[in-house]
């Protein structure tokens, strides 16, 4: 979603707890090989620019108007039309890949996270920004039916799929 609020939340809670969190985990991602899934008009991807600094940073969107806005922004990164349920990308190759409110609107998310995990090498990071329920609740009476045909649920079983796929939640 392309809004003002979403932005400022992003820039002003969303990636200062990413940041927060790398760090009590001694954890940089300058030099690092980065992507950006879900980038849409590019602002997370232009977040991630501008905090991290990492060496390599790709960033995907599935709708090709939006990776154009992500283009337009001049951020030095590689932006290209890309599903997260097949993304066509080597696996193992990025340091980190940032996930920020994607997975709710994709009605195959444990195919895309499954996906996103074989992207990242061993000790590689995942990045997730996603709504739990009263979002979810929200959203479906804003829009009139849930997001991603009701397939997302909230927290509780994105938190499940993640030990299916390999990974865990770090505090």
């Amino acid at each position: 979603m392309n809004s003002r609020a979403r932005e400022l939340l992003l820039r002003y809670w969303d990636f200062p707890v990413f940041a927060s969190l790398l760090q009590g985990q001694g954890v940089t991602l300058e030099n690092a090989s980065v992507l950006d899934v879900g980038c849409g008009s590019g602002y997370t991807t232009l977040l991630i620019s501008e905090r991290f600094s990492p060496r390599r940073l790709d960033a995907f969107d599935v709708v090709p108007g939006q990776v154009e806005l992500a283009k337009n922004r001049g951020i030095d990164a590689n932006i290209f039309i890309a599903d997260v349920v097949d993304p066509k990308l080597p696996e193992h190759s990025y340091d980190a890949v940032f996930v920020c409110g994607v997975l709710h609107h994709c009605p195959e998310w444990r195919t895309g996270l499954a996906r996103v995990a074989n992207l990242l090498r061993d000790g590689g990071i995942l990045l997730v920004e996603e709504p739990g329920s009263r979002h979810i609740q929200l959203e479906t009476l804003l829009m009139g039916r849930p997001p991603a045909n009701g397939a997302w649920t909230g927290l509780e079983s994105f938190k499940t799929e993640l030990a299916s796929v390999g990974l865990s939640i770090v505090d």
